[in-house]
Protein backbone atom coordinates (compact mmCIF):
# COMPACT_ATOMS: atom_id res chain seq x y z
CA UNK A 1 0.00 0.00 0.00
CA UNK A 2 2.71 2.32 0.91
CA UNK A 3 4.58 1.55 -2.55
CA UNK A 4 1.37 2.50 -4.16
CA UNK A 5 0.97 5.82 -2.05
CA UNK A 6 4.55 6.45 -3.64
CA UNK A 7 3.39 5.55 -7.15
CA UNK A 8 0.60 7.49 -7.08
CA UNK A 9 2.32 10.75 -5.50
CA UNK A 10 5.38 10.12 -8.46
CA UNK A 11 2.81 9.97 -11.57
CA UNK A 12 1.14 13.39 -9.97
CA UNK A 13 4.50 15.12 -9.49
CA UNK A 14 5.46 13.68 -13.40
CA UNK A 15 1.96 14.86 -14.56
CA UNK A 16 2.05 18.48 -12.68
CA UNK A 17 5.71 19.22 -14.29
CA UNK A 18 4.51 18.21 -17.45
CA UNK A 19 2.13 20.76 -17.38
CA UNK A 20 4.64 23.87 -16.65
CA UNK A 21 5.13 26.92 -18.50
CA UNK A 22 6.75 25.87 -21.44
CA UNK A 23 3.90 26.68 -23.71
CA UNK A 24 4.39 27.64 -26.92
CA UNK A 25 5.29 31.59 -26.90
CA UNK A 26 4.35 33.43 -29.31
CA UNK A 27 7.40 35.57 -31.70
CA UNK A 28 6.67 38.68 -32.14
CA UNK A 29 8.18 40.50 -35.18
CA UNK A 30 9.63 44.32 -35.37
CA UNK A 31 6.60 46.94 -35.32
CA UNK A 32 8.53 48.88 -37.83
CA UNK A 33 7.07 46.14 -40.84
CA UNK A 34 3.97 47.86 -40.62
CA UNK A 35 5.03 51.06 -39.45
CA UNK A 36 3.68 54.70 -41.13
CA UNK A 37 0.26 55.61 -42.49
CA UNK A 38 -1.85 53.09 -45.24
CA UNK A 39 -4.62 54.74 -47.21
CA UNK A 40 -7.43 53.09 -48.51
CA UNK A 41 -10.55 54.96 -50.59
CA UNK A 42 -13.82 53.83 -51.39
CA UNK A 43 -16.77 55.72 -52.48
CA UNK A 44 -17.30 58.79 -50.29
CA UNK A 45 -14.96 57.72 -47.40
CA UNK A 46 -11.25 57.25 -47.03
CA UNK A 47 -9.43 54.84 -44.27
CA UNK A 48 -6.30 55.48 -42.96
CA UNK A 49 -4.49 53.33 -40.46
CA UNK A 50 -1.78 54.58 -38.66
CA UNK A 51 1.10 52.65 -36.69
CA UNK A 52 3.02 55.07 -35.70
CA UNK A 53 5.59 54.84 -32.02
CA UNK A 54 4.38 51.69 -31.37
CA UNK A 55 0.72 53.36 -31.35
CA UNK A 56 -2.16 52.23 -33.65
CA UNK A 57 -5.27 53.72 -34.81
CA UNK A 58 -7.35 53.87 -37.82
CA UNK A 59 -9.36 57.24 -38.86
CA UNK A 60 -11.84 57.23 -41.21
CA UNK A 61 -12.79 60.87 -43.51
CA UNK A 62 -15.96 62.03 -45.04
CA UNK A 63 -14.53 62.53 -49.02
CA UNK A 64 -17.51 65.36 -49.55
CA UNK A 65 -17.29 67.19 -46.43
CA UNK A 66 -14.16 66.30 -45.53
CA UNK A 67 -14.68 65.78 -42.09
CA UNK A 68 -13.47 63.33 -39.69
CA UNK A 69 -16.20 60.76 -39.05
CA UNK A 70 -14.12 58.44 -36.79
CA UNK A 71 -10.87 58.64 -34.92
CA UNK A 72 -10.15 55.30 -33.09
CA UNK A 73 -7.27 54.54 -30.66
CA UNK A 74 -6.00 51.14 -30.82
CA UNK A 75 -3.41 51.33 -28.39
CA UNK A 76 0.08 49.67 -28.54
CA UNK A 77 0.32 46.59 -30.57
CA UNK A 78 2.84 43.74 -31.26
CA UNK A 79 2.58 41.84 -34.59
CA UNK A 80 2.82 38.51 -35.52
CA UNK A 81 3.98 36.62 -38.83
CA UNK A 82 0.27 37.04 -39.92
CA UNK A 83 -1.76 39.11 -37.46
CA UNK A 84 -1.87 42.54 -35.20
CA UNK A 85 -2.89 42.84 -31.48
CA UNK A 86 -3.77 45.23 -29.76
CA UNK A 87 -3.00 45.82 -25.90
CA UNK A 88 -6.55 47.48 -25.52
CA UNK A 89 -8.43 44.58 -27.37
CA UNK A 90 -6.26 41.56 -26.39
CA UNK A 91 -8.63 38.79 -27.08
CA UNK A 92 -8.98 39.53 -30.95
CA UNK A 93 -6.19 40.22 -33.93
CA UNK A 94 -6.51 41.55 -37.34
CA UNK A 95 -5.00 39.35 -39.80
CA UNK A 96 -2.83 41.46 -41.99
CA UNK A 97 -0.28 40.69 -45.28
CA UNK A 98 2.08 43.31 -46.41
CA UNK A 99 3.98 43.53 -49.57
CA UNK A 100 6.11 46.18 -50.65
CA UNK A 101 3.78 49.19 -50.25
CA UNK A 102 0.55 47.48 -49.82
CA UNK A 103 -0.50 46.37 -46.76
CA UNK A 104 -4.13 44.11 -46.80
CA UNK A 105 -6.32 43.94 -43.63
CA UNK A 106 -8.76 41.35 -43.19
CA UNK A 107 -11.91 42.91 -42.75
CA UNK A 108 -14.29 40.04 -40.95
CA UNK A 109 -17.46 42.27 -41.73
CA UNK A 110 -17.21 41.81 -45.35
CA UNK A 111 -15.03 38.84 -45.78
CA UNK A 112 -13.00 39.87 -47.58
CA UNK A 113 -9.30 41.49 -47.61
CA UNK A 114 -8.77 45.23 -48.13
CA UNK A 115 -5.65 47.30 -49.45
CA UNK A 116 -4.10 49.94 -47.75
CA UNK A 117 -1.75 51.63 -49.97
CA UNK A 118 1.63 53.45 -47.94
CA UNK A 119 2.23 56.94 -48.69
Amino acid sequence: MKKLAILSVLLFSIFILSCSSDDEKVNYLDNSLIAGKWYYVNGTDSTTYIFENNQGSVKVNDRISLAESENLSYGSYKITVDAIFFDDYPNSGLLYKVNNNTLSIYQNNDKAWVNYTKK
